[in-house]
């Protein structure tokens, strides 16, 4: 910071060579250095001639004085004992200061504003990547309770970005304060700390709409009805007709570690209350085949039906109606039928893409364990079968009957109904393939009968 000293004049106390970066003076106690920044600028003159030397005084040791050369536009002279060395302002010394009716006002250093507050009609912009707030404070914590941004709405209440000491969250949302006030003196300055004269609150002033008095609330005490607010800075007053009300509508962003948890970033996040900061407790996972396998992410909703969907495909079910298949006469307990009928000639269909179909065949094809349920029901008509022993088949495509279902009545009856229950490996060829066979024999009504079926099959991943 360039400093000044009214009517200062001093003599030069050893001669000065051009290339000096230090001069002499006879007395150099008035000049004070604060700060390593801080400096004078000095204009030299050349006894006996009209030439002079502006110069900067950046430090001193007792009345050595470090200085830098030739400033605007002068150059470096030889000086002699006893020729002068004065404070003056120069044109640089003008050029420093800002202009305030120009188009742009640059700072070099720190702008330090000491009062209340600082009322800006134009955009602010900083090319820092970080601002400061509630700068200087001493205490444990914010001691005006709250801290942050907040954005005048007119007569709808402010919305805020703040800090809450109260309960050590950030939040967002509509935050002010209102109290009904009369009889008011002087007008309040936008911005300016209030007071009240008996309760104690405090809070900076928004605005006034119709008797309602906005402010921001610092900490938790509120107006009382009767007392006196006092702006800081205008001086006027007001006197409130009731307790002052907030109008809290904010949502906390970050909490204690006793609260939570929240989304950040993907993840699901709880506040750690020591580290004072977010940390992730369980990631989320948007895979439609889910081909992490984590056993520590969440998936999304829309991960978890898709991924069923898909896994609707890996189940199939056939079934059909068949007649004409005959049941013989005669009696039989054993072995292998020699009337089997392959469902009547049915052709086994289904949807696409997890399972093939080859007319009375289907396997899945993707090689794996699958549970097979089979249904068949068996109707004889009208004729009453005093004792029939009945079977359904889950037959191989390549090596006959893998699984087998047995009915023997006991008592007349005209049909029957058979289930089965498989688990099996297919290998995803036609190599382990899967028809249906029914074997139905009556016997004691001394002739054969036609029997009618309806089926369905069921088969799906393990």
């Amino acid at each position: 910071m360039e400093k000044f000293v009214n009517l200062w004049s001093q003599a030069l106390a050893a001669a000065v060579a051009p290339t000096d970066s230090s001069i002499t003076i006879s007395d150099a106690s008035a000049l004070v250095f604060a700060s390593p920044t801080d400096y004078y600028r000095a204009v030299v003159f050349q006894s006996g001639t009209s030439h002079h030397e502006i110069l900067k005084i950046t430090a001193k040791s007792g009345n050595l004085l470090t200085v830098t050369r030739a400033l605007e536009g002068t150059s470096a002279l030889a000086f002699n004992p006893g020729d002068s060395i004065e404070i003056r302002l120069s044109a640089g010394s003008l050029d420093n200061f800002a202009q305030l009716d120009a188009p742009e006002v640059v700072f070099q250093g720190n702008l330090l504003v000491q009062g209340q507050s600082l009322q800006i009609s134009s955009q602010i912009q900083t090319a820092d990547t970080q601002v400061l707030l509630n700068d200087g404070e001493v205490g444990p914590g914010v001691t005006n309770q709250r801290a942050g941004l907040l954005f005048a709405r007119g007569s709808a209440s402010s919305y805020g970005l703040h800090f809450d000491e109260n309960n050590d969250t950030a939040r967002l949302g509509e935050f002010c304060g209102v109290v009904a006030v009369t009889g008011l003196s002087g007008s309040f300055a936008v911005g300016e700390p209030l007071s009240g004269a008996t309760s104690g609150a405090l809070g900076r002033y928004i605005g006034l709409s119709g008797s309602n008095l906005w402010y921001i609330p610092f900490g938790s005490v509120a107006f009382t009805s009767g007392e006196t607010v006092t702006g800081a800075n205008s001086s006027a007053t007001a006197t409130t007709t009731g307790a002052s009300t907030l109008a809290d509508d904010t949502q906390a962003l970050t909490t204690r570690a006793d609260e939570g948890p929240f989304l950040l970033d993907g993840s699901l996040a709880q506040w750690d209350g020591v580290n004072k900061r977010l940390v992730a407790v369980v990631g989320i996972k948007d895979e439609d085949n889910m081909a992490s396998d984590s056993d520590a992410d969440l998936p999304t909703q829309q991960s978890v039906k898709a991924y069923a969907d898909a896994k609707e495909d890996r189940i199939v079910m056939a079934s059909g109606t068949n007649s004409g298949i005959t049941a013989n006469v005669g009696d039989y307990f054993g072995g292998t039928p020699a009337g089997v009928s392959l469902m009547g000639g049915a052709t086994i269909t289904g949807p696409a893409g997890n399972f093939a179909y080859d007319g009375n065949w289907i396997w899945p094809v993707h090689p794996g364990w699958y549970e097979i349920n089979l249904k068949v029901q068996l109707d004889f008509g009208s004729v009453t079968v005093a004792d029939a022993p009945l079977k359904a088949f889950l037959v191989n495509g390549s090596s006959g009957v893998v699984a087998e279902s047995f009915s023997r009545s006991t008592a007349p009856l005209y049909g029957a109904t058979l289930a089965l229950t498989y688990l099996r490996y297919f290998d995803g060829t036609s190599a382990t393939k899967v028809g249906v066979s029914i074997f139905g024999h009556r016997y004691g009504a001394g002739s054969n009968t036609t029997i009618s079926t309806n089926w369905q099959m069921v088969i799906k991943r393990g």
